[in-house]
């Protein structure tokens, strides 16, 4: 992601809604803490975990004691998780 015209040196937060939080059952969302350069700018990766749901998402970039947020949005695709879930393995044995 990239962003400018930011004021300098402050720390933003970087939501992911997915799958959209325009729809009223967001299932996870994603956060990060950036910080804007001396220009204003900000260059950040997101390393998403593996997501069972693709399609549509919102991306959100907030200032920490404002009402104010950018939003974007954008397509998850490539989704590999399924959607069926596993119980975890049992405990390891006490002898």
């Amino acid at each position: 992601m990239i962003a400018s015209r930011l004021t300098p040196k402050r720390y933003y937060d970087l939501l992911l809604a997915v799958p959209n939080a325009s729809k009223p059952r967001a299932e996870r969302f994603i956060t990060t803490v950036v910080k804007s350069d001396a220009h204003g700018n900000i260059r950040a990766s997101i390393q998403l975990p593996i997501l069972a749901i693709c399609g549509a998402a919102s991306l959100y970039l907030m200032a920490p004691q404002s009402v104010l947020a950018a939003r974007a949005s954008l397509t998850l695709t490539g989704c590999t998780a399924s959607k069926r879930s596993t119980s975890p393995p049992p405990p390891p044995h006490k002898k």
